[in-house]
């Protein structure tokens, strides 16, 4: 079974159609890459799944479940977010203090730092690592383990 189905879902922003037909599916375990020109819909498409922006047809599931209609903070409540590029990181802190000052602000559920740097295990070394010398991809895991 998919972690995550897209099924023949069409976007649009008012009368421009961003995204058209797009279906995929996303097996727990396997990473996939979204890639186009600018002005192409992948980010689009993106805030879609998440819930960010209202689809016009077909379907969005997350572990079975049809989503589709799900508000984006019931969908971030099963596992579906989306991190913007703005990563909002301290940049003089490091990875673990962000990490910890995201649970202090309300992070629920089982998140834990270890939890986060077992999902991304590329942050391991450099847990201690201040957040403003980390690479982009780096930056943006440390966004979505606070998140």
């Amino acid at each position: 079974m998919s972690l995550l189905a897209v099924e023949q879902l069409d976007v649009r922003h008012g009368l421009l159609q961003a995204v058209r037909g797009i279906s995929f599916d996303v097996r727990r375990g396997e990473t996939i890459a979204l890639v186009g020109a600018n002005g192409a819909g992948k980010t689009t498409l993106l805030r879609a799944i998440a819930g960010a922006h209202r689809v016009t047809s077909g379907r969005v599931l997350f572990n079975g479940a049809d989503v589709t209609q799900a508000p984006a903070h019931r969908r971030v409540g099963l596992g579906v977010a989306l991190v913007p590029e703005g990563r909002r990181l301290f940049a003089q802190m490091s990875v673990e203090e962000n990490l910890a000052l995201a649970r202090a602000a309300g992070r629920s559920g089982a998140w834990t730092i270890e939890a986060v740097m077992e999902a991304f295990p590329n942050l391991k070394p450099r847990r201690k690592a201040r957040a403003g010398t980390l690479s982009g991809g780096e930056q943006q895991a440390t966004a979505i383990g606070g998140r």
